[in-house]
């Protein structure tokens, strides 16, 4: 029987654990993003976290450090989910969240950022393992590839008939045409959708279909309805009796310098096969689990709360929509967040708590990073904008705070708080409440707009 352990992100310590429990965890522990990311069984989202040439790939998911004999402090880092060995696994919840059995703020940053309807999902027939995370992370992975069309590739078809179109086959050719009645049995290698890839995708699918949400998660939209009716109508010899086989022909990864989608794809699909037909961790030290990096998640968030109100998001991994530090546009690009060009208003993701705790202002500079001061007064003077802030996830109530008024050029720095809801009885009840308090924190943005209009 598995033994769970919950903990949070960034836990500073204060999860305890027994030798046993050390001991099943002492081979992953200490491992980095990029150590993880080369297990089967593992799965790092987003992809490039794991590739980074920053520090992020080179942070380590948890450590554990002696305090006695036999007690361990476990130290978690920014990632979120699940990760488990042999007989152990380790579930971690977002610090924002109040009740470790539920984490309610996790799923439900999944399903904004992945835009799935959780109103539609029974949260109570989730268990917040391994697959739930799996099949938000399929259903993502299958719309993207979906947009980019059908996965096809070089398959060898035998034939039997008069139109000769590849190289004869003589064997088939004496045992299926003697005496000769005008056919001829030939091979040819075609391009089709009819693959290993787009069934190992099938099976995952069918999987899926047979969990209690299954059927909800796969009509989420109209995209998701499209993706699974093609791979269902490239897959016609689909059977279950033929899984094994499936992930046998899956076991390299596919490249295409076009259809990128599909890669992630497949090792999410693979992850869901292999779970259905074999235990994780049946094999001695064999990692299994699903991260997520809460920065990013949470920065993902927003996007999806702020872009409707004409904030653009800049993005450094693909290059797209960068400020430059230069008038002649020649290197030094920065990223910003999210940046409203018109309202001259920029903000920056945090996903930490910043809450005032000293009254008086000079004490009050002290909760705040340098860097991330220094970092925004730069894109504030770069792009002229009259105000900027943080905005980040809050106990307290949605609000924003001033940090000040900047000397020389001026503006205003500021902060702006989103509570997450404690006192949720259900995932529906958190749903609700949480979009009250993005309604409040739109209404806050939607004031600044007017504030600037009265300076100007």
């Amino acid at each position: 029987m598995a033994f769970l352990i919950h903990t949070t992100d960034n836990n500073c310590s204060n999860c305890i654990v027994n030798r046993d429990g050390a001991d099943a965890l002492s081979c992953i522990a200490g491992q980095t993003l990029d150590a993880l990311d080369s297990q089967k069984h593992v799965l790092i989202f987003p992809k490039v976290l794991a590739k980074s040439d920053g520090d992020i790939g080179k942070q380590s998911v948890f450590e554990l450090k002696n305090r006695d004999d036999h007690v361990y402090a476990l130290t978690t880092g920014n990632v979120m989910g699940f990760i488990g060995v042999n007989d152990i696994q380790l579930r971690i919840c977002s610090r924002f969240a109040k009740d470790d059995a539920h984490d309610y703020f996790l799923h439900y940053l999944l399903s904004r950022v992945f835009s799935l309807n959780m109103f539609d999902l029974k949260y109570s027939s989730l268990n917040d393992g391994i697959f739930n995370l799996l099949y938000y992370v399929f259903v993502y992975h299958l719309r993207c590839a979906w947009s980019q069309g059908v996965y096809k590739t070089y398959i060898r078809h035998s034939y039997n008939d008069a139109r000769l179109r590849g190289c004869i086959e003589i064997t088939r050719q004496i045992k299926l045409n003697q005496p000769f009645c005008g056919n001829i049995a030939y091979q040819i290698r075609e391009r089709s959708e009819q693959n290993a890839l787009m069934m190992l995708i099938r099976h995952a699918i069918e999987i899926i279909l047979g969990m209690p949400f299954g059927k909800t998660l796969l009509n989420a939209d109209k995209d998701i309805q499209a993706a699974v009716q093609m791979v269902v109508g490239a897959t016609p010899d689909y059977r279950v009796r033929d899984r094994m086989r499936v992930l046998r022909d899956n076991s390299r990864d596919v490249k295409h310098p076009y259809l990128t989608a599909y890669a992630p794809l497949q090792r999410v699909a693979r992850m869901i096969v292999s779970g259905q037909t074999q235990n994780y961790g049946a094999s001695r030290d064999e990692v299994y689990g699903v991260l997520f990096d809460g920065a990013w998640l949470w920065e993902q968030y927003l996007a999806k709360l702020l872009e409707p109100l004409g904030f653009e998001h800049p993005d450094n991994i693909s290059g797209k929509k960068p400020i430059y530090l230069f008038e002649d546009c020649q290197g030094f690009r920065r990223y910003p967040d999210f940046i409203d060009k018109q309202k001259c208003i920029i903000l920056d993701a945090k996903y930490k708590h910043m809450e005032d705790k000293h009254g008086d202002a000079v004490e009050r500079s002290k909760s705040y990073d340098r860097n991330d001061l220094h970092q925004l007064i730069t894109y504030m003077y770069i792009t002229r904008a009259r105000k900027s802030g943080f905005i980040y996830p809050a106990g307290e109530l949605t609000r924003r705070v001033s940090i000040g008024h900047l000397c020389g050029y001026g503006g205003e720095l500021f902060k702006i708080g989103l509570k997450i809801p404690e006192n949720a009885h259900d995932m529906d009840d958190f749903c609700i409440l949480m979009q009250a308090e993005e309604q409040s924190a739109v209404k806050i943005l939607k004031s600044l707009d007017a504030e600037i209009r009265k300076c100007v």
